[in-house]
């Protein structure tokens, strides 16, 4: 058997020479005594016939010294072993050169260890190669390094196993950058903790792609924060879900985006819920689009609230579901005959009204 003192004189070009075999049977001592310019011989198949025992023994230095080529073989089995010291030590080149499956060995522990610059360069396939419970073990600091194309790469299992605090403290930016897929996985406390800030940032089709228990869950102050744009992605089911203070605190710009689809998710009770500033200022189109449900609900302050503009937009079956209390809130003013009281259903079909 060669000594220390002997395997640290052998070379690159004797090392890449071993067999996995010679290799592993190198005890954890013998392979430490391997110099930094030895080590930088061995190839990714040798890499990976390393024991764990031998891998936990090497230095930084020696570690980093393996070839990039090399190092790729590194297993997760061998990575889970590394030590703290170990994994903060390693090079930029050697954290972007981990194989998804070696990352995937990642312990939270390990996890904590990892330096900002390290967390910079790994890559959005490398991200989502982390277990859950290791993207969770980030901190919110470590989180907020993550950039947009590294985000892409979180899975759903990932996004649901973060914190409220977590999900709380991404940016618009990330927030848009987690695929619909990931974002379907938010949950109801999770979308609690986003920001009118944080919710300002997700396109059309992600605002589409999230659950009705989230969009339930969202603060009034957080949905001031949904532009006029995104409201377009609001699916009726969504719409449907909201809640009646979150009805009232949507702006009059809000509501005028909703597709026509999704204004017939506003529900009766919902519909009781819109304030009079909402209602004068609502589009012809949306008020077109309510339901006759809704259209029912409203009371008689509500109906008075609309302008003389907005009335032709009411649909004859959509009068005729007013009940006479909500009539009696349109005022003559309404009415192109002053004979004809309240009752205003004949400006649009005559034979409504008498």
């Amino acid at each position: 058997m060669l000594s220390t003192t002997q395997l640290a004189g052998i070379t690159s070009a004797q090392v890449g020479k071993l067999t996995t075999t010679e290799l592993s049977n190198l005890t954890s001592t013998q392979f430490a005594a391997l110099s930094s310019t030895a080590l930088a011989g061995l190839t990714s198949s040798q890499v990976k016939g390393i024991t764990t025992e031998a891998i936990t023994a090497l230095g930084t230095d020696q570690l980093n010294s393996i070839g990039t080529p090399a190092f790729i073989g590194i297993t997760s089995s061998q990575v889970a072993n590394l030590t703290t010291t170990q994994v903060s030590g390693l090079s930029e080149t050697k954290i972007a050169g981990l194989s998804a499956t070696a990352v995937s060995g990642f312990t939270t522990t390990e996890i904590d260890a990892l330096t900002t610059t390290q967390i910079g360069k790994l890559s959005a396939v490398q991200v989502g190669a982390l277990g859950a419970d290791n993207l969770a073990q980030f901190s919110t600091t470590n989180l907020a390094l993550l950039t947009a194309a590294q985000l892409t790469g979180v899975t759903s299992s990932q996004v649901s196993a973060l914190t409220s605090t977590q999900v709380g403290a991404l940016s618009s930016t990330q927030l848009n950058s987690l695929t619909t897929l990931a974002l379907k996985s938010l949950t109801a406390d999770q979308a609690a903790a986003i920001s009118s800030t944080e919710l300002s940032g997700p396109a059309v089709t992600r605002i589409g792609a999230l659950t009705t228990s989230a969009v339930t869950a969202l603060t009034t102050t957080a949905l001031t924060g949904l532009t006029s744009t995104q409201a377009i992605g609001l699916t009726a089911s969504q719409v449907g879900n909201l809640t009646t203070d979150q009805v009232a605190a949507l702006s009059t710009d809000q509501l005028n985006k909703l597709t026509v689809a999704a204004v017939g998710g506003l529900n009766a009770t919902l519909a009781e819920a819109l304030t009079t500033t909402q209602i004068s200022g609502t589009a012809n189109t949306v008020l077109g689009a309510l339901t006759t449900g809704a259209v029912a609900a409203l009371d008689e302050t509500q109906i008075g609230s609309l302008t003389a503009g907005q009335v032709p937009a009411l649909k004859a079956a959509q009068l005729n579901a007013l009940t006479s209390t909500a009539l009696g809130g349109t005022g003559n003013d309404r009415c192109c005959r002053p004979d004809h009281g309240p009752d205003f259903r004949h400006q649009l079909d005559p034979r409504s009204a008498t």
